[in-house]
Parts: structure tokens; sequence; C-alpha cells
């Protein structure tokens, strides 16, 4: 019999009777109200039992005067050993295999997504009160897990940015739908909660990844907050939002912010947001300068150098202002944007900037292997032709 107040008891208390069939009969499903509910498979609560009874927990439920109390019996087939898992000693019709890759943190989470689908509570004595079912489970993993109960439900986390489609919180890479958490992604800058429709798996976990972060961008487009935003827009390479793409149905804020990045740090924002600024800003410019009579010459100097080598810069050249100090140079609207840093430091790094420019309108993206590539042929190919030696 469960030992209800042992420091490693956690306790389930919802209102109204829970039949049996609850646990007895796979595929049955029939939550109160099944719009919000994060399971539906009918097969959650079974597989919570099983990895119990797996680990040795001490389970019961306690249900408008009736107590259940679950064990495993030891059964023999076609040479291999099983533990059936029984209810009163009466075997069910489930195993402890059932659920094999769960984990005591799988099993709680079901237990209380059960509960919060039921509109009832959960905890430890004294802080519980018992309810019309209440449900005992005692185990010192199970306890763990209800103690680390924030790294799996949204628990007490306030936003730090929502929508209608999505909610931001700090930290770094749990999605969470319904309040629980349901999947990661690796590298990611924030915790992000979606508020659409979720497909999940029958373990509450994300059945199809690509499509739900394509929910999160599709709700991050609609934000209204411009610091996150800002950081969500310049995110680094190497966190997962640098390779977001978007829809490029950007939202008032998301606009403000992007035309004021794209005016002042162009560089740093992220790729797919480059490629969509033409469709999504049409007016952004950047306010063109004259360049003088030395730097016209320098120009047309490295462009001589540049044909004669065999490359061909036949692109719009700009002149432009910007005040980032990590901006040399940059290609939009297939026009060359020259800033007078790019003069700087003389001829030879004029010519070499100019030589990436030229490389990104004929379609070589800066940090790729094909840029890489492209680059090291030329350049065996300029050795190759000055030591006359074919490969």
């Amino acid at each position: 019999m469960t030992d209800t107040l042992c420091p490693n008891t956690v306790i389930f208390s919802t209102p109204g009777e829970m039949n049996p069939l609850s646990w007895s009969i796979m595929g049955i499903n029939a939550k109160l109200n099944e719009d919000s509910a994060v399971g539906f498979f009918g097969t959650g609560l079974k597989a919570a039992l099983a990895v119990l009874m797996r680990e040795n927990a001490t389970v019961s439920i306690e249900s408008c005067g009736q107590r259940y109390e679950f064990g495993t019996t030891h059964k023999e087939f076609r040479g291999k050993s099983f533990d059936i898992v029984t209810c009163n000693d009466k075997e069910l019709g489930f195993t402890t295999e059932l659920g094999k890759q769960w984990t005591m943190e799988n099993a709680y989470r079901e237990l209380v997504s059960n509960t919060m689908d039921e509109q009832g509570e959960w905890g430890v004595l004294p802080d519980i009160e018992r309810g019309d079912t209440t449900i005992y489970v005692t185990h010192k993993d199970f306890r763990e897990a209800y103690n680390n109960h924030d790294s799996i439900f949204v628990g007490s986390r306030v936003p730090i940015a929502e929508n209608d489609l999505l909610r931001i919180y700090k930290g770094s890479g749990m999605i969470f739908y319904r309040g629980v958490k349901v999947g990661h992604l690796e590298d990611a800058m924030f915790h992000y909660e979606v508020l659409d429709a979720v497909k999940l798996t029958e373990d509450r976990t994300i059945y199809d990844t690509y499509a739900v972060q394509r929910q999160i961008q599709r709700g991050i487009e609609k934000l209204t907050d411009a610091a996150i935003l800002k950081r969500l827009m310049t995110a680094p390479n190497g966190r997962k939002e640098h390779g977001f793409s978007y829809f490029g149905l950007w939202g008032p804020t998301m606009k403000e912010v992007v035309a004021d990045l794209w005016e002042n740090c162009p560089t740093k924002l992220i790729p797919a947001i480059q490629r969509q600024i033409k469709e999504n800003l049409p007016e952004i410019e950047f306010a063109t300068i004259k360049p003088t009579e030395k730097q016209e010459r320098m120009l047309a100097h490295a462009k001589d150098f540049l044909a004669k080598a065999g490359y061909y810069v036949k692109s719009v050249i700009k002149h432009v202002s910007n005040d980032d100090n990590l901006n040399v140079a940059f290609v939009h609207g297939e026009a060359i944007h020259l800033t007078q840093r790019a003069y700087d430091q003389g001829a030879f790094y004029l010519t070499t900037t100019l030589l990436e420019e030229h490389c990104h309108t004929i379609g070589y993206n800066d940090e790729t292997r094909r840029f890489e590539q492209f680059l090291m042929n030329e350049l065996i190919k300029c050795w190759s032709d000055k030591l006359q030696i074919d490969l």
C-alpha cells in the first residue's frame, strides 16, 4: 500500500470519478475539454504506469470510495520473461515494456498533463488536498522530476514578449505547447511557447519540428517588442535563429526594427532578412555620397585590375554613408555599396573588397563552403598559370 506520508510521494488530485477503463483499455480518450487537452491518444496513462512499475515505484489511485493498487506479475512467453502490470492483483492488457523509451520525467509529465486536462492540481502533502480522484506516486526519481517541474512545464515563467501566436521566455531552446515542454531547439536564444495547434506524437513530443519552427517564425514576425525583435533579427551565426527563413509577412514593429538596423548596421542582419528587405521595405535606401576624385581613380584602377584578371565588375556601384564600423561594403538590390572605409586602407584593400562584393553579385554568399571552394579554385588556377603547371 502507498505510504501517502512518504516525502517521496507526489499526489495528483482531480474532480470527478476516474473510470478503471482509463488504465485498462488501450485507445480510450475522453477528455472533458478536448480542444485544450494536451493529450488525445489514450495511451499515455498506460505508458506512465508501465514505466512507474518498471522502476519499482509505488502507485495507487483512490476514486469515489474505491482504492486501486498497481503492481506486476511475472510471466514467461516463448522463452522470454515479461512483467504484466496489474491493478488490485488483476492483470491488465500491457506489460512494463510499454513506453520502453520513457523515463520518470516522461511519466511525471504525463500525469501532470492529465491533471491539467482535468482541471486538477498536484503537489505533496500537506500542500495538496485530496479530490474526488487522487493518484499517489512514491519514488525518489519521480519526486526529483516534481522538484524540477519548471524544466518540463512553463510553470511560473513570465513571457518577455508575446502575441496571439507565440510567447517568448528567457532561456535557451525549450518549446512549450499548452504549458508542456514538447521539444527543443538546439542553440536557440530563447524558450518558445507555440499558441497555435501543434501536432504531437503519442509521447507528447513534436511530430514535425520543421513545421513548429515555421510557427515560431510566423509569431516572431508579428511581435511588437522592438528590443526582442532586434536581438532576433541580428542573431549571431551559431544560434538557431540565425538560420530562420521567415515568411516576409512582417508586422509594423518588425518593419521599423529592420529599417533601423538596415540603416545603422546592415551586415548584422540575419541572411533571410537581408534577402527580404527589397520586397518588404522597397523605399529603404542609404544616404549616398559623392566620391572624391582620388576615390574615383582608385575605383577605376581596381576595376581595371580585376578585369585583366578575368573578373568583370558590371554591377552598379553606389557610395554610401554608414556608421557601422564593421560595415565596409555590401550588396543590396544587385548594386555594390561602398563606404568610405573601403578606401581607407589603400588600393589593395579596395581591390579585394570589390572582388568579394562582385562574387556576391554572381551568387556566392558569405561564410559558405561554396564561396570558400570558389576562392580556392581561383587561387589554384592563378598559381597554375604563374608556375605553368597543368593540374
